[in-house]
């Protein structure tokens, strides 16, 4: 992940380029977020947490990959019973050493006779209760022994035999409706009265990609060899990861959560702290594409130099030769419209005028573009110009995966996908943040939502329920990929899909709160009062002393009395 420092933006939420009122000013506080989109590797490693921990819970049942003790037997419990006392047990804790849910389609730890199996006790007593059998019992298994190719590689005659009824006779793979992670989250406005606002809610969620949409989004094209290979096969491993719904990726950032001890690479100190990985809000990823300069085609505004303080004719200082071989140096010529005074500020010729340069600074000031209107001149450049705006090396060639024409992908080096370091990071270090895929974000979709969302830090929340109508299903989608063409190119472009809906263009990429790091802005320091201003003393160089410095010395005694 990189570092995207706080900042303000400007958030087009119209999909008209003719609509100006549709934006909002907003501001943000610093976060992480990864220079990629998520790969097919990374999400993988989710799929497979997943599957290893059914197929260690609910088949192969064995104590020897578990960290806590098998539940007491029927039999052993009529002993303790009878002595009035019961062990101390495993505390109740979910099925994951680093706080991950298991789903409950598989996640629940019983023994073969799990109904008449009795629950453990969550503490020692010395009273002859017997513990609560109503409940199956909850044992966090040691990831340290779960290998994925040694459970479902295994040459083992009994391990085979144990995990047979997971795989699918017809294509002799896993079957896809195991993999069910209970995603655990925050409940934001909706219409299911029974669930409560911010209450956490668990909801099960199939987290496996769909490999067959490379055939259902592109009718009629040979892509068997994407279907077959996309997502298992290592040489796809850095290429984004696709089919995937907005549920499935809020329930991956929910498992990269669980696990970012061990699955994330981050400084030690951020561990002190309890930071959740996300998808971006729109406000996010609108503000780290837009520093995208190449790929958004923002027009990029030169900062005007500082005036000089002395300016020479070029052509007078040109060195001659007289006709011995001498050099003859010119005597410069110089321009009399601004020149230095005894204290180093340039002043003009002509006493009590304000210098030329300075005019001319502050009248380009006056007539560089605001934010606001830098988005609509890329708007409507993008949607005039199109392809002609696309970024391009100095050789020419595009550095952004998109459909160039009707009928051509191949310019930019690919018809499909890219690996998610293709071509060049944008400012922040993060690539690919318009073109080769579309990015799930977390907001709902809603032409208004300028009008109800905060100023700072924004986002639109709203969990759908299944009976909700597709409007209130939508959810925000931003960046273009390859099948779009140069006009979807751009950070102020905004489409929609619907929250379950899986399609072989969109993607995503995470990210993470970061702690506020303190600048100089806000250091302990002396407020300046009164008649008081900065003075040139304050500026000048160590051992230097102005004349207008000076005065200021004499002048704060009689301030003071």
């Amino acid at each position: 992940m990189v570092y995207i420092p706080g900042g303000s933006v400007t958030i087009k939420y119209s999909q008209s380029s003719t609509d100006t009122n549709s934006k909002k000013r907003v501001s943000l506080s610093s976060f992480y977020m990864d220079k990629t989109e998520i790969t097919n590797q990374q999400y993988r490693m989710f799929t497979e947490w997943v599957i290893d921990s059914i197929a260690v819970v609910n088949y192969l049942k064995d104590d020897w990959y578990f960290l806590d003790p098998p539940p007491v037997k029927p039999e052993d419990q009529k002993k303790m019973a009878a002595s009035d006392t019961v062990a101390t047990p495993a505390k109740d804790t979910v099925l994951s050493a680093l706080g991950g849910d298991i789903p409950t389609a598989a996640p629940v730890a019983t023994d073969t006779n799990a109904a008449k199996t009795p629950a453990v006790a969550t503490s020692t007593t010395t009273t002859a209760t017997v513990p609560d059998t109503s409940g199956p019992v909850r044992r966090r298994i040691n990831w340290a022994r779960v290998n994925h190719k040694d459970i479902f590689e295994n040459n083992d005659d009994e391990i085979k035999s144990k995990i047979a009824p997971m795989f699918d006779p017809a294509t002799g793979k896993i079957k896809e409706e195991l993999y069910v992670y209970n995603f655990t989250y925050l409940r934001a406005t909706g219409t299911n009265k029974n669930v409560k606002v911010g209450e956490y809610n668990t909801e099960p969620i199939n987290i496996f990609p769909d490999e067959k949409i490379w055939f259902k989004d592109l009718n009629n094209s040979q892509v068997e060899i994407l279907v077959e290979n996309y997502f298992t096969q290592p040489p796809f491993d850095d290429y984004p990861v696709v089919g995937v719904s907005w549920k499935q990726a809020r329930a991956f950032a929910a498992w990269r959560s669980h696990t970012n001890n061990e699955y994330a690479d981050i400084a030690e100190y951020l561990k002190y702290y309890r930071l959740q990985y996300s998808l971006p809000s729109e406000a996010q990823w609108v503000y780290a594409a837009g520093k995208d300069i190449k790929n958004s085609n923002e027009p990029v505004v030169t900062p005007e130099p500082e005036p000089e303080a002395t300016k020479v004719d070029s052509a007078a200082t040109a060195v001659a030769v007289d006709s011995t071989g001498a050099p003859i140096v010119a005597a410069p010529v110089v321009d009399t419209t601004t020149v230095a005074s005894t204290d180093g500020i340039p002043t003009s010729s002509e006493d009590g005028d304000e210098p030329k340069e300075k005019k001319k600074k502050k009248k380009k000031k006056k007539d560089e573009p605001s934010e606001d209107e830098v988005a609509e001149i890329t708007m409507s450049k993008s949607e005039k110009d199109g392809p002609a705006l696309v970024d391009r090396d100095r050789d020419g060639n595009l550095l952004v995966n998109f459909k160039q024409e009707e009928g051509d992908y191949s310019e930019d080096g690919a018809n499909f996908t890219l690996p998610v370091m293709s071509y060049a990071p944008n400012e922040f270090g993060v690539y690919n943040m318009v073109g080769n895929v579309s990015e799930w974000v977390l907001d709902a979709y809603s032409p208004s939502a300028f009008a109800f969302v905060s100023d700072v830090n924004p986002v639109l929340l709203y969990d759908a329920d299944p009976k909700d109508a597709d409007a209130m299903k939508r959810k925000v989608v931003r960046g273009g990929s390859f099948v779009s063409n140069a006009k979807a190119l751009s950070p102020f472009t905004r489409d929609f899909e619907l929250q379950d809906n899986v399609h072989c263009y969109i993607g995503f990429r995470c990210v993470m709160s970061a702690p506020e790091i303190l600048t100089k802005k806000v250091a302990t320091r002396r407020k300046l009062t009164g008649t008081t201003r900065p003075t040139a003393s304050q500026s000048a160089p160590a051992g230097k002393t102005t004349s207008t410095s000076k005065a200021t010395t004499t002048a704060k005694p009689a301030n003071k009395k």
